[in-house]
């Protein structure tokens, strides 16, 4: 047989061993393929069970890193529940998986248990935008300067195009105020927003930014552009006039400058300054330069690491081995630390106890706070003994200040990704 018809036929069954494998990876009550074996040939159902069990795990994985406000909005149970079922209807068909997602907007209008949120959908498409925009082609943004060049005399005929990363989304809900208030980390209140809102998402820099487009900037049916004896071409000077008509059905002409991510004004006659938008671009490239340097899991780790060190070292100083109090900490407690309290200053109640207690405390809670393990319980813990200590060195208090807004911040913003809790799932903070 020829060596072609050989590789051929080698193929062909290496293909049909995929189909027969794949097939039921995303149908749970699809029995295993009889190709798949284990040891000895003997069955491999449960083996087969736990491979697929990884798939879709992994594939709901990919849509919680896609769709991180959705998943907040609905909580990991209910977000969980659907992707399966999304999973189960949409497999993926690349492999990458930040494409795998693109269809979950639309699953969601549809999935039954979700139309209580009609306003969920939209909210999943600005995500999915944003993920585009995140991952689309570079482009270097037309610059205030250079617009603000362009003669007067050709400006009228002058065709701007979008920049890759632009990408518009448009709701009948306030989908961009859910979306902006669940896509951090911070306390959801109340959203007293109600009307249709319309996104702007796009990435002139390194930052993707989502801007509320004015009423009627994504597209309007209305005052439509006259065509130029019916073939298609537009006039300079009707252009012109539509654009007018925009600004003063949109109030005052907003004008989103995707530069700089933000909204600047024009009106008849008067044209915002070119040299204030230049220096609010440079100032936001600053800001995202430095959002670059401080993130969010490292600006944790260095609060844990600055609040464990002063308790750590004064624990240190307490003890002579293990378990074993130095005389000077409990001389501390018995006799010069007091409570300076209305009507004191009053000794330490079991001055041996408090000691032991507050050195244990300040050797185990450090501890946690590097590892980030328990990290808000030993933040609390350590905000407690800052409370003590400064009722006790009340003349102390712009130390002690800095200790409780260290720890009141790690209890508000949690361990971050640089951490035991994190990697574990007890604290996604």
């Amino acid at each position: 047989m020829p060596q072609d018809e050989l590789q051929s036929g080698d193929l062909g069954r290496r293909l049909d061993y995929a189909a027969a494998f794949t097939a039921g990876l995303l149908d749970p009550d699809r029995a295993p393929p009889d190709s798949v074996s284990g040891p000895n040939g003997k069955a491999a159902v449960k083996r087969y069970a736990v491979y697929r069990n990884n798939v879709t795990v992994s594939l709901i994985d990919a849509l919680a890193a896609s769709f991180p406000a959705t998943l907040r909005i609905t909580g990991p149970d209910f977000f969980c529940a659907m992707a399966r079922f999304h999973i189960r209807e949409t497999p993926p068909t690349s492999p990458l998986l930040f494409e795998y997602g693109r269809d979950f907007p639309d699953f969601i209008e549809r999935y039954e248990y979700a139309q209580s949120m009609p306003w969920l959908a939209d909210v999943a498409r600005i995500e999915r935008a944003w993920l585009d925009a995140y991952h689309a082609a570079d482009a270097e943004a037309l610059s205030a300067e250079a617009l603000a060049s362009i003669p007067r005399e050709r400006l009228a005929d002058t065709r701007l195009r979008p920049h890759p990363a632009t990408r518009v989304a448009r709701s009948r809900f306030p989908a961009v105020t859910v979306f902006a208030t669940n896509r951090n980390e911070a306390p959801v209140g109340p959203i007293r927003a109600t009307g249709a809102e319309d996104a702007l998402v796009t990435r002139p820099g390194l930052e993707v930014f989502v801007r509320h487009l004015p009423p009627g900037g994504a597209a309007s049916d209305r005052g439509r552009v006259p065509r130029r004896g019916g073939r298609g071409g537009i006039c300079g000077e009707c252009r012109i006039r539509a654009f007018r008509q925009h600004c003063r059905r949109a109030g005052s002409g907003s004008l989103h400058d995707s530069t700089s991510g933000k909204a600047s004004t024009m009106s008849d006659g008067q044209n915002a300054s070119t040299e204030s938008r230049g220096v609010a671009a440079l100032v936001e490239r600053l800001n995202a330069a430095l959002r670059t340097i401080a993130t969010p899991s490292l600006t944790q780790l260095v609060l844990r690491c600055a609040l464990a060190v002063p308790f750590w070292r004064s624990g240190v100083n307490k003890w002579d081995g293990f378990l074993q109090l130095n005389d000077v900490a409990v001389l501390l407690f018995s006799s010069e630390l007091k409570l300076h309290l209305p009507g004191g200053p009053y000794d330490f109640p079991a001055p041996g106890l408090v000691a032991f207690a507050s050195g244990s405390a300040e050797i185990v809670l450090p501890v946690l706070l590097v590892f980030g393990l328990a990290t808000r319980l030993a933040a609390f813990g350590l905000l407690l003994m800052t409370l003590v200590i400064e009722l006790t060195v009340p003349d102390g208090w712009p130390l002690h200040i800095t200790w409780a807004a260290m720890a009141l911040g790690i209890m508000a913003w949690g361990p971050g990704r640089i951490s035991l809790d994190h990697l574990i799932g007890a604290d996604k903070g």
